[in-house]
């Protein structure tokens, strides 16, 4: 009877250490990469009217990522390479500015690429109700009525210094040439 109660306790022994073997695995020593891996949110914003949640997330080196969630917490859409992001007055659009990636800044940073040359940030124009989405390329400069659906940008490099004024819905466009700075009218 000892004999059989000893041979239970070692056979408990063994599992209890085989079990605590088995969880060490699992908890391996943080390295730097893990560090490096997390990401941190960094721009987090809800719409006037609740309905839209914008959350952008960076990792400690690369590229920003946007995600868009609706009211009930379920993402519709993400955007990489954020830089800028905030809602609309009315709450109906999401302007995100993207930049290049990281990647494509350190190439062409070692190719010694002018200026000019180098790619330029994007407006997206982004409508959460329904999903869609209008991009302006070679954005250089832009701001958003504080009171109206309407933003105001300029494109291309520093020699062209047309303005472009718009509706976000599009509808509305209008440009004037030779602008050197520009703005919309604070509300009183």
């Amino acid at each position: 009877m000892r004999r059989m109660n000893f041979m239970r306790f070692v056979i408990f022994l063994l599992y209890v250490n085989s079990s605590l073997l088995l969880a060490q695995k699992g908890n391996n020593p943080m390295t730097f990469d893990d560090v490096t891996s997390w990401k941190r949110i960094t721009t987090r914003l809800i719409s006037d009217d609740g309905k839209w949640i914008a959350c952008k997330m960076e990792p400690w080196r690369g590229d920003a990522v946007t995600h868009v969630y609706n009211i009930r917490g379920k993402e519709i859409t993400a955007f990489g390479s954020v830089g800028k992001m905030e809602f609309s007055s009315s709450s109906g659009y999401l302007l995100i500015t993207q930049k290049p990636s990281l990647d494509t800044l350190e190439y062409h940073k070692l190719k010694k690429t002018k200026a000019e040359k180098k790619p330029m940030d994007r407006l997206i124009i982004y409508q959460p109700a329904n999903n869609q989405q209008k991009t302006i390329d070679s954005l250089k400069a832009y701001k958003r009525s504080g009171s109206a659906d309407w933003i105001a940008y300029q494109r291309g490099n520093k020699a062209d210094s047309a303005l472009y004024v718009t509706s976000l819905d599009g509808i509305h466009p209008v440009s004037f040439p030779a602008v050197t700075d520009f703005r919309f009218a604070e509300d009183k």
